[in-house]
């Protein structure tokens, strides 16, 4: 974490186990399995943008949530001669939602109406990646393929949400992929051969909003739909117990650009490396 930046590991890392329902009078217990690390408790409900205490360690009494409204996002979806009522679209802050850990409140989902308009009240303030889930009858009404409808799924749009305002965000779907491409290589001699990339989101929550596989000679490729600046992180090597961490700051505008790096094997740190300056 130190080497990518970030000022906070993870954003959502509850269990089920670790999930719990306020009773009546808004108290809550929730069981803690690994009191050694430092945690904070989080609150949500139907209606309200989620609540976060101060972090803690152990055990803890008196922790008091008080929910928000949070903030909207608002806007019309737009594609190439087809209908855009009834587009699944769904709202999240992280790319990977695993069954296995809590679900409540994490991603959004909305209809859009008969116009392609769509809203969604109640959302935590910060970055939001928000993507169509589109069904088989909507990819045929589009004329895209299933590979089509994966890569407007994994191309999200990144969109920011204010406390107590509402956010105009069109989506433009009359392409399936982002605008913003990146084709990038990394050697340290022969030792890339296998491992995956991705773009972070900079800031107080950095969301991955890109990734994909690094094959071999270190060749990878990535899209976003939003022109900036993101940190790049490359995890490859030789083999998966061997791979190493590259990271670059790179800034993105609409077209295809290009990042190469060679570094030697002397450079290539156990502890990973850090190409922008700090």
């Amino acid at each position: 974490d130190d080497l990518l930046g970030r000022p906070e590991r993870r954003l959502y890392s509850c269990t089920p186990g670790n999930c719990t329902t306020s009773a009546a009078d808004g108290s809550f217990s929730i069981p803690n399995d690994w009191p050694r690390y430092r945690w904070r408790a989080r609150a949500w409900a139907e209606g309200f943008a989620p609540a976060y205490s101060a972090e803690v360690q152990g055990s803890a009494a008196g922790i008091e949530l008080e929910l928000s409204a949070g903030g909207t996002l608002a806007g019309e979806l737009r594609l190439a001669g087809s209908n855009p009522a009834g587009i699944r679209l769904s709202a999240h802050r992280g790319d990977k939602l695993e069954s296995s850990r809590c679900q409540v409140g994490r991603r959004i989902h909305v209809l859009t109406q008969a116009d392609g308009s769509y809203r969604l009240p109640h959302l935590e303030p910060g970055p939001w990646l928000l993507a169509p889930e589109l069904s088989p009858g909507a990819l045929q009404a589009l004329g895209w393929s299933a590979k089509d409808g994966e890569l407007a799924r994994a191309t999200p749009f990144v969109l920011s949400v204010t406390e107590g305002r509402e956010t105009l965000a069109n989506l433009d779907l009359r392409q399936p992929g982002g605008s913003c491409r990146l084709r990038g290589t990394l050697t340290v001699g022969d030792q890339i051969r296998a491992g995956y990339a991705y773009l972070l989101l900079p800031g107080e929550h950095p969301i991955r909003v890109a990734s994909c596989g690094v094959a071999e000679g270190g060749r990878f490729e990535l899209a976003t739909r939003a022109p900036g600046t993101y940190r790049l992180v490359v995890h490859a090597g030789p083999g998966h117990y061997e791979f190493r961490l590259v990271t670059d700051l790179v800034t993105l505008v609409d077209g295809e650009q290009s990042w190469e790096r060679s570094l030697t094997p002397d450079q290539w740190k156990e502890e990973g490396v850090r190409l922008d300056p700090e």
